[in-house]
């Protein structure tokens, strides 16, 4: 009976097998790679932008031991490579996702082409009218295929010169081509630059335009994206109507804000105000997920509150601080979902200390002040104030730790492991791996559940108590590298504990190439999922490899 028992348990146990290689492929001039499944096979190709101008897709043959190799699938060349946006989404009624190209033509999909066709493809049109005519440094993946609406359909938002052109894509029939409305642009600011250089009659003219960046966020809280332009010190909000139109741009130019006091000489023992600049930060100050805004100058304070509108910056709540602000925050402190005003203000240290640094520490005081979110904005009064010290090592000591300290801070950046999450072996439950601190190997753990994730309330209560409650109030180089350490290790233990890896495969050479990322697909049209390893050569830069790991 109890050999039967055991003979029960063991076929109903699952099968662990060994993490292995079971691809390889290295090549040059890559700008991007993104994994997806182009023909709706269920199995996921390696989609890479090159340099010269071409996007290939590539799969695997299979995971022989001697067939470790990629076979290209199909290319695309571009015809103007320095015009074009790439992105990868699912347009066309056919199963699989497609290449989609912004040209100074049109906006296409691109069929894929056998592995010998160096011809282009016949593009299918989606939209004529949406052109893209800004000159980009080399081709890549690009974010311009994106649902605006929240609609549930991809749309089209194509940067131009001097704007951002939606396209909505309309409800159509099953299995018809998608259909595209043009809407009203986004006027975007564009700086344009001209310039000469040489001399004398062989003087050549040379120009630039500068794109701003361009965010989408739900600014209203009505679940559809709006636009964000910032340039400079001007931010352009773009509010999405009802019916998919943007309204005029709310624009605020941040140089209008001034504080009247008095600027701060920068002295040694003085507050140090970083070239006197305004400062401007978003958060939700009366917890109605609606964007608010302060911009802080000097010693002046500007609040305002959003509403269904948008941002609004014609009626502000100002209050005064006692001290210049070097930096501020907008972050939860007593846990009520509204986010508090932190303000910071940097004390150089005086002259004295400061010749004395090469032999003796200095002390930079740091005095960390915060006040309460209220219905209009903050209290006027602080409810938390406290001055931290950073204590900054003798110069000849430093010196003479650098190997120390470079080792301290390699080591560091080392615990900030790349780990993915994926179902490698068909289970049902989610397994992790996690590269190992010296980049040699990757560990493979089996059912693992997810950590919570760290969230904003959480990250304010933690400053919140370093800050105010804290009894030591020194931050040396010590304590900062053992306070960022005990974070990380904190961030592992929440993943696997004290747990040992299910397996591990040994990774390439960390000497001869760089682990750079760790993407997660169904590359084999099999059950249960692979990890493509990404690296990038330390001898040549422009090299990557990519290596398929498979854990059944």
């Amino acid at each position: 009976m109890k050999l039967l028992l055991t003979i029960a348990l063991a076929c109903a146990a699952p099968l662990i097998g060994q993490a292995r290689v079971a691809g390889k492929y290295e090549l040059t001039g890559v700008t991007s790679q993104r994994l997806a499944d182009t023909d709706g096979d269920g199995k996921q190709e390696l989609i890479l932008v090159h340099k010269d101008g071409g996007v290939a897709s590539l799969f695997r043959i299979g995971f022989d031991a001697d067939n470790k190799q990629f076979d290209r699938r199909g290319y695309i060349p571009l015809q103007d490579p320095t015009h074009t946006l790439v992105a990868i989404a699912d347009l066309l009624p056919a199963a699989g996702e497609e290449v989609i190209l912004a040209t100074p033509k049109h906006t296409a999909c691109m069929p894929w082409q056998g592995p010998s066709t160096t011809t282009p493809a016949r593009p299918i049109v989606l939209a004529r009218r949406a052109r893209f005519r800004v000159r980009v440094d080399e081709p890549r993946l690009s974010p311009f295929v994106i649902d605006l609406n929240s609609d549930g359909l991809l749309d089209l938002m194509v940067p131009s010169l001097a704007n951002v052109q939606p396209f909505f894509q309309e409800e159509t029939g099953e299995g018809s081509a998608p259909a595209f409305r043009r809407t009203n642009p986004v006027t975007v600011p564009v700086s344009i630059t001209v310039g000469t250089g040489g001399g004398g009659l062989d003087q050549e003219m040379s120009g630039g335009i500068s794109i701003p960046q361009i965010e989408t966020e739900d600014l209203n809280a009505d679940s559809r994206p709006d636009i964000l332009t910032s340039e400079g010190f001007t931010r352009s909000y773009h509010i999405q109507r009802q019916d998919g139109t943007f309204a005029e741009p709310i624009i605020v130019d941040l140089t209008q804000f001034v504080d009247s006091t008095p600027k701060a000489i920068m002295e040694l023992g003085t507050t140090a105000v970083f070239n006197d600049k305004q400062l401007m930060r978003r958060g939700d100050l009366n917890a109605d997920g609606i964007a608010d805004h302060v911009i802080a100058h000097r010693r002046k304070i500007w609040t305002f509150l959003g509403d269904g509108g948008g941002p609004q910056f014609k009626k502000s709540r100002t209050q005064a601080v006692a001290d210049d602000i070097t930096e501020l925050m907008l972050i939860d402190l007593d846990e009520d979902k509204r986010d508090d005003l932190l303000t910071f203000r940097v004390q150089l240290p005086g002259i004295g200390a400061i010749l004395l640094g090469l032999v003796q520490s200095v002390d930079i005081d740091v005095r960390a002040v915060a006040y309460p979110s209220v219905e209009d904005g903050f209290a006027r009064t602080p409810k938390w104030r406290r001055t931290v010290t950073i204590r900054v090592p003798p110069l000849l000591s430093l010196l003479s730790r650098q190997e120390e300290l470079i080792d301290r801070f390699t080591n560091l950046i080392n615990k900030a492991r790349v780990s993915a999450r994926g179902e490698f072996q068909s289970t049902g439950q989610s397994d992790l791996a996690i590269v190992q601190q010296d980049l040699s190997s990757i560990d493979l753990f089996s059912a693992v559940e997810k950590a919570p994730e760290l969230n904003t309330q959480e990250g304010g209560r933690m400053l919140g108590s370093l800050l105010f409650e804290d009894e030591n109030t020194i931050f040396d180089i010590d304590r900062v590298f053992g306070l960022a350490s005990g974070f990380l290790d904190r961030l592992s233990d929440q993943s696997v504990g004290d747990r040992t890896p299910t397996t591990s495969l040994k990774l390439r050479d960390a000497e001869s190439w760089l682990l750079t990322d760790l993407l997660v697909g169904e590359l084999n049209g099999e059950e249960g999922q692979e990890l493509l390893a990404i690296y990038r050569s330390v001898s040549d830069t422009s090299l990557r490899a990519y290596d398929v790991i498979s854990w059944r």
